[in-house]
């Protein structure tokens, strides 16, 4: 909430603005993810959008990832797609997958977060498919929250030439794993995994195994 005003989502991820003392809807937006006609990997789920204050001569934006995979930008008064922000409103968060990637296997259901006017979008994969050609990567990414340009990546499983890549054996780091980061993305302990990106930047801080060596194997990178 907002200067008295609800900013929610529903499980089909229309948003919408609320008047908090009296329950008025103010405005709503429906992204309409579900015209595509496959519901995507966990059914339709979403878990709330981000607020960006705004900044000199921008206005406050409601930000999100929508279920079918795409990270829009709206006015926080208007309820209007914001038309700097991407393609008028709209980033596809799946432009730069390899050909034959399924995109209803891909699924943003928690809200960004926004940290020194960069937009933090994790990833929701399945895990328990196991591996194959199909998977998207589970990156997750910033982008500029008043361009929607993006402006790095940190890749879930790591490549050739990056911290950890050697410990996914036998080459296995070359087939998407189905390791997401479905969670928000905030620098704070969250479920195993703890999590601290110097977002801006796209450093390695800090590398964790938050239970030692078990069954699972949680490691965190970051």
């Amino acid at each position: 909430m907002v200067g008295g005003v609800l900013f929610v989502s529903t499980g089909l991820g229309q948003i919408a603005a609320i008047e908090a003392a009296t329950g008025k809807t103010i405005w709503s937006y429906d992204p309409k993810s579900y015209v595509g006609g496959k519901a995507p990997m966990y059914g339709y789920t979403h878990r709330g959008v981000a607020y960006w204050a705004g900044g000199a001569g921008v206005a406050p934006r409601i930000v999100w990832g929508s279920v079918d995979g795409y990270l829009m930008a709206l006015d926080a008064k208007t309820g209007k797609l914001v038309e700097e922000f991407g393609t008028k409103g709209v980033v596809d968060l799946g432009a730069d997958w390899k050909a034959g990637v399924e995109r209803y296997l891909f699924v943003v259901t928690s809200a960004p977060v926004i940290v020194r006017d960069v937009v933090v979008v994790g990833s929701g994969l399945s895990d328990v498919r196991g591996p194959k050609a199909s998977m998207p990567p589970g990156t997750v990414r910033g982008y500029d929250v008043r361009t929607g340009k993006k402006v790095w990546d940190f890749n879930t499983v790591h490549g050739k030439g990056e911290v950890g890549n050697e410990t996914w054996l036998e080459e296995s780091w070359k087939t998407s794993r189905g390791v997401s980061a479905w969670a928000p993305q905030w620098g704070r302990r969250t479920g195993l995994c703890v999590s601290s990106i110097e977002y801006a930047f796209e450093r390695l801080l800090w590398r964790e195994s938050a239970w030692g060596q078990s069954i699972w194997d949680e490691c965190c990178l970051c």
